[in-house]
């Protein structure tokens, strides 16, 4: 590979790094779910203030935050797979540069981010997305499940229960689709 070629996929492979970064930046920016999750929470004690006397109001209110959670949550999981695309991307350069770089060896201990991710960093964020999504879909199953219970009847918290269930079902099925490769 010749300096020219090498300096033109070093400029491609920093490209998608920077937009990668974008990516990772604005999940760690993007606290819309655990707002959301707040509204949850506070809904049954806020609509408690007002005087209303239909039982159908409070559940109709958890799946409408349901439905905004599902949304918010799974607008997360497709800003993760567009990352791990570009993480991909990123590592079929690194193995270009590590290969040019040494004739053919591609033996180098540098340009393996992308690799070291996958190898290491991924399998301890996946610890901690565990723990956080076991949390997250407790609160979001179990809590307006027990209030319902209590405030109105069996089957307006079976309502939301399956409800809950089946969202958070398939975002849990999503991202390990994800991020079964990494």
């Amino acid at each position: 590979m010749d300096n020219l070629e090498l300096e033109f996929k070093y400029k491609e492979m920093v490209r998608l790094s920077e937009v990668l970064d974008q990516y990772s930046k604005s999940s760690f920016e993007d606290f819309k779910l655990l707002g959301a999750v707040g509204v949850l929470l506070a809904f049954q004690p806020a609509s408690s203030l007002f005087d209303v006397k239909n039982d159908l109001f409070l559940v109709l209110g958890f799946l409408a935050i349901l439905v905004i959670i599902c949304f918010v949550g799974f607008y997360g999981l497709l800003k993760q797979s567009l990352a791990v695309f570009y993480l991909d991307e990123i590592s079929k350069f690194e193995k270009e540069f590590r290969e040019g770089l040494r004739n053919g060896e591609s033996d180098l201990e540098s340009f393996r981010v992308a690799e070291n991710w996958k190898l290491v960093g991924s399998k301890k964020q996946r610890e901690v997305a565990k723990t956080f999504y076991g949390v997250f879909y407790i609160v979001v199953v179990f809590f307006p499940t027990v209030v319902l219970c209590i405030s109105t009847n069996y089957s307006q918290a079976t309502v939301y229960f399956i409800s809950a269930m089946i969202v958070s079902a398939l975002h849990f099925r999503t991202a390990k689709n994800i991020h079964t490769h990494t």
